[in-house]
């Protein structure tokens, strides 16, 4: 057999397994939502999910209500690896007319229609929670989008995705910084049930990109869990360099209430941080450790008296918490 013909016999199965793929998954097979397929709701959703807008809300709300049946083929999707006919496709379908061309899969897609599925299954949330051990798997994936978005989609599950902490917190080491901030996101809305990650966000107060120091901090606050070794280093993250970081960990101290007292002094040198929001944040979480912080009540007192930018009511608010028979004089509201 010669080459033309080799070539003529590949172009034809090429051919031939494209249009089975169309007839074997025609939209005509596929569940539907106000006349729209499932497929047509996830493009829907990722298209619009950088602006949150009205279409991408719309979509998620279609995606929630098809859950039952649309759940498992986004578990299909979220394993989807390269076609053979897309590999093919793409290597020899420059030899096929122009008008073939465009029933033809591409490859380099794959990547993508992973990580949509695994988008639109977090857009669904706990009633796809049996797609949690599969979301645990996408955290090992290549790609590095499929990885963020499978983070984020654990996230939404809240605590259903308990026993992806594990997988979380080893993405809190991952390469690319977005992964990161998505692996420590997803940890926080986990919650208390996250605390097995609690070392590994520690570790991330050190990371050097201030965003993934400021998730890590705010995931902290939220599992609210081993205060002995996580209110003294989220002291440390009181002379981060950017004030977000700052702020993030300021209130992440005032989650631990009572049990933060060792970071009353700190807090009350935050009251003249250069950054306004530091300095609320500063008098909120004194209010929230309560009665503890009454050796900081001169501090919250002369940063009532000496800040004009509208400070005065919320240190009222914290010695209202401190000393809730204290008569209270705002200051410049």
């Amino acid at each position: 057999m010669n080459s033309g013909t080799i070539r003529q016999a590949v172009l034809t199965l090429l051919l031939a397994g494209s249009v089975a793929e169309i007839f074997l998954f025609s939209h005509k097979h596929e569940p539907r939502y106000e006349g729209k397929t499932w497929r047509q709701w996830v493009t829907q959703l990722r298209s619009n999910r950088e602006t949150e807008d009205l279409r991408a809300r719309r979509a998620t709300v279609a995606l929630q209500q098809m859950a039952l049946k649309s759940v498992p083929m986004l578990i299909r999707e979220l394993r989807h690896r390269e076609p053979v006919v897309a590999l093919l496709s793409t290597k020899y379908g420059s030899h096929l007319p122009p008008m073939w061309r465009r029933w033809l899969q591409q490859a380099g897609e794959a990547h993508l229609i992973r990580a949509a599925a695994a988008d639109a299954l977090g857009a669904i949330g706990p009633p796809a929670k049996v797609a949690i051990p599969f979301l645990r798997t996408a955290l090992l994936d290549e790609a590095e989008l499929v990885r963020a978005n499978a983070a984020v989609a654990l996230g939404r599950m809240g605590p259903l995705a308990h026993d992806a902490v594990p997988s979380l917190a080893s993405l809190l080491a991952d390469n690319e910084t977005q992964v990161r901030i998505c692996a420590a996101n997803a940890l926080g809305k986990i919650g208390p049930d996250g605390k097995g990650a609690v070392a590994s966000l520690v570790g991330s107060l050190n990371d050097p990109v201030p965003l993934v120091r400021a998730s890590a901090a705010c995931a902290l606050g939220k599992i609210n869990a081993v205060s002995w070794l996580v209110v003294p280093a989220l002291i440390g993250g009181l002379n981060d360099s950017d004030e977000f970081v700052r702020s993030s960990a300021v209130v992440a101290i005032g989650k631990f209430g009572a049990q933060a007292v060792q970071a009353t002094p700190a807090l009350a040198s935050a009251l003249t941080d250069p950054s306004y929001p530091v300095r609320i944040c500063a008098a909120e979480a004194l209010g929230e450790i309560g009665p503890l912080s009454k050796l900081v009540l001169p501090a919250l007192i002369e940063a009532q008296r000496n800040d004009h930018a509208g400070l005065g009511r919320f240190v009222a608010a914290a010695l209202r918490k401190i000393e809730r028979s204290l008569e209270i004089v705002v200051i410049d509201e």
